[in-house]
């Protein structure tokens, strides 16, 4: 094994390196048009005890994903509490679909 000056690209035998290449394609997949992502990246060195000459390394990536916001509107009612519309959940287009089969079934003198 030879030995280099430390840098971005050996810090951790390149395991920061390999990390970043996996993560910001996961976060710049998610970013909306005008939105924005990030990934900070924080490294820390801590000396070994009773050593003069040796330094431990670890990093950390934390991703930035875009947040996600919504908005609503609400009627304040005279207690105070909030009422707002909802969307009706859809109905199981499956269940519908087997009704559907099975009464055709019937009407053509299936089981």
């Amino acid at each position: 094994m030879t030995k280099e000056l430390l840098s971005l690209g050996n810090i951790c035998e390149g395991k920061l390196e390999q990390a970043f290449q996996e993560l910001y394609p996961k976060i710049v997949s998610t970013i909306p048009d005008g939105g924005t992502g990030g990934i900070s990246i924080n490294i820390k060195f801590a000396r070994v005890k009773n050593t003069t000459t040796m330094i431990n390394t670890e990093f950390t990536l934390k991703p930035q994903f875009p947040a996600r916001k919504r908005g609503f509107i609400a009627e304040i009612l005279t207690d105070g509490k909030l009422k707002t519309d909802v969307t009706p959940p859809t109905e199981n287009l499956f269940a519908i679909n087997a009704v559907n089969a099975a009464n055709k079934n019937k009407k053509e003198g299936g089981n």
